[in-house]
């Protein structure tokens, strides 16, 4: 009996970019009878469908092949059939075709070699993260071995075979959880179970949204609906009692009786020690459950889930330079359009620009776009968002009612942003600095969206960099002087290689005009817009603009705001919102500083 299909709907929607005859893979995981559908990859020379598996949660694997042709129904070619002859996760490979002249997607599922047209149904991202969990198991492994790919491949081969013996446990982190190997004495709980049952800090039950947190007083990162269990490993150090040199009874005493330790130490020339790789294997590896598995099935996922790990490492370590010159680092990514983690290893130490070629690479893998960074390690996702000691807040303008435009086309900032105002960080720079505060919005964008690492600028460093580019006098730093879109520009383009696009208007009215421009903006590049008129400036995140009655509004979000972190004020107050072309000045000219978006990825 074959089983029922669900595929995400970021898979349906990924599959509609490709117009082109392609091979493709795809990946998913069984529960209930059932073969979700997650992801997809498509095929590169010099790389395998099978290989990129291990980027992926454990539980998630190869499970079928994509095609992209103008025919429906084929029969199954020799090449796809030994493709889907290496699919373990279900006795039915999954065969999807996408006919792109018809835009239409059929399913089958490979039955005795024969094609068998399936039924299927679509999952929203959010349907998928109230039905599964992720589990982040976090740990070190001490290799030691020769300087060389083939006894790296062994060694890592070697603590594979040993966490797959037994000899590790695993504990739910801050709870009195642990997991063995053997079953769970008494009726174990399920998944689900356990985050309902705990308030520990390390199982984030997350169905909060952006900016709400359990105190009103305590705002945090942004966060999605994601359930995240944290993991630590425990090893056995002693023998079983049955075995030679453990922990066994004198047979007339009946007393514990324990051997001594042995320590033995073998002593090796300099230029030997050179020769050998010591290292500390960082292990940072995820899991994708369903909430209704059973917690004592957890151990074999998790032993599955270090061995992929290792896998990954033995890969980047025999690829790359020996010896490494730091342990490798792992970074999970969950880019927006692709709706579920893809794991991988970056060596450290490595700028962005030397590590294109290997993003670039997973970009086509994943058929993603190459014009704006999403494998950076500035984009991977931040599991430790409790422990922020950030107090800013996200995408205030999200919850906001429509702006009251009839038929109007809209365009919005894309991605996150911080809101900056005045007064934070113990700074008082109230009456001077809402450029200052609108520049910190612009930079927050371009990190949160991963085209740099670096935090949004402080006014004394705005003002350093100012006085560098010899834009103001040495006098300048420390002072309470204004600065306006011009000086926005020089410091976006000196801090960080943004170039920005000036739009002049001799009135606020004229904005009005601007509609066609300003929506081109925010479909095209969806950066914020720091615009100054007068002595005030703003941040415009939006517009709303009927081109045939010429109706328009903009959503802006105001510095000059004083006050705490409150969303319900800052929206309930009008400091972000969509405003009418009144709002601006009518005897006031006006500067627009739009940041143009990078083309890199």
């Amino acid at each position: 009996m074959t089983p029922k299909l669900k595929l995400l709907e970021n898979v349906v929607q990924r599959l509609q970019n490709i117009n082109e005859e392609k091979l493709g893979a795809l990946y998913g995981l069984m529960y209930d009878g059932i073969l979700l559908v997650i992801g997809f990859s498509i095929e590169v020379e010099g790389t395998s469908f099978q290989e990129l598996q291990s980027h992926f949660p454990t539980e998630v694997d190869f499970c079928g092949i994509v095609t992209f042709k103008i025919s429906a129904k084929e029969e199954i070619t020799s090449s796809i059939s030994d493709q889907l002859k290496e699919v373990l996760v279900s006795d039915n490979p999954i065969l999807l075709n996408y006919n792109h002249c018809e835009k239409s997607l059929q399913a089958y599922f490979c039955h005795n070699e024969k094609l068998v047209e399936a039924c299927y149904e679509v999952l929203t991202e959010a349907d998928v993260c109230q039905l599964f969990a992720h589990i982040r198991l976090q740990t070190s492994l001490p290799l030691v071995c020769e300087l060389a790919p083939d006894p790296i491949f062994e060694a890592i081969n070697a603590l594979q075979k040993k966490v797959s013996s037994g000899s590790v446990a695993f504990r739910i982190s801050d709870t009195n959880v642990y997991l063995f190997g053997d079953e769970m004495e008494g009726v174990s709980p399920t998944v689900g179970e356990l985050f309902s049952g705990t308030t520990s800090d390390h199982i984030e039950g997350s169905t909060r949204t952006l900016n709400q947190s359990k105190s009103s007083n305590n705002h945090q990162q942004p966060i999605d609906n994601l359930r995240v269990m944290r993991i630590s490993l425990l090893q056995k150090c002693t023998r079983d009692s049955q075995t030679e040199g453990g922990l066994f009874y004198k047979r007339q005493l009946k007393t514990p009786f324990l051997n001594a330790p042995v320590l033995q130490f073998t002593k090796r020339g300099q230029s030997e020690d050179t020769r050998r790789l010591k290292l500390m294997l960082p292990i940072d590896a995820l899991s994708m459950v369903h909430l209704s598995r059973k917690a004592s099935e957890l151990y074999n996922v998790l032993v599955d889930s270090l061995c992929r790990s290792l896998r990954l490492l033995e890969r980047h370590l025999s690829r790359g330079a020996l010896p490494p010159a730091q342990p490798p680092a792992t970074y999970h990514f969950r880019p927006p359009a692709v709706g579920h983690f893809f794991t991988i290893i970056y060596p450290k130490g490595k700028s962005d620009n030397e590590l294109e070629p290997v993003r670039r690479t997973f970009h086509q893998q994943l058929n993603l776009p190459t014009v704006k960074p999403l494998f950076r390690p500035s984009n991977c996702h931040n599991f430790n968002k409790k422990a922020s000691t950030s107090t800013l807040l996200y995408n205030v303008h999200e919850g906001l009612p429509a702006s009251g435009v009839k038929d109007g086309e809209v365009g919005v900032v894309h991605g996150l942003y911080a809101y900056h105002h005045y007064m934070q960080d113990g700074k008082d720079d109230n009456g001077w600095g809402c450029a200052y505060r609108s520049l910190q919005t612009l930079a927050s964008w371009f990190q949160l969206q991963g085209y740099t690492s670096r935090e949004a600028p402080s006014h004394a460093e705005i003002q350093k960099c100012l006085v560098e580019l010899e834009d103001k006098p040495p006098s300048f730093v420390g002072s309470r002087q204004w600065i306006g879109s011009t000086e926005v520009n020089y410091c976006l383009d000196a801090m960080l290689g943004v170039t920005c696009r000036i739009m002049f208007v001799s009135s606020g009215e004229e904005l009005s005009e601007r509609g066609s421009e300003l929506l081109m903006h925010f479909r095209t590049q969806g950066t914020p817009i720091m615009i100054g008129g007068g002595v005030l400036a703003h941040t415009i995140l939006g517009v709303d603009f009927n081109r045939e009655t010429g109706d328009i509004r903009f959503l802006v979000l105001d510095p000059h705001y004083t006050g705490e972190e409150d969303l319900h004020i800052i929206q309930s107050k009008g400091w972000v919102g969509w405003k009418k072309t009144s709002f601006w000045d009518k005897k006031s000219f006006y500067n627009l500083c739009m940041p143009v978006r990078p083309v890199c990825i």
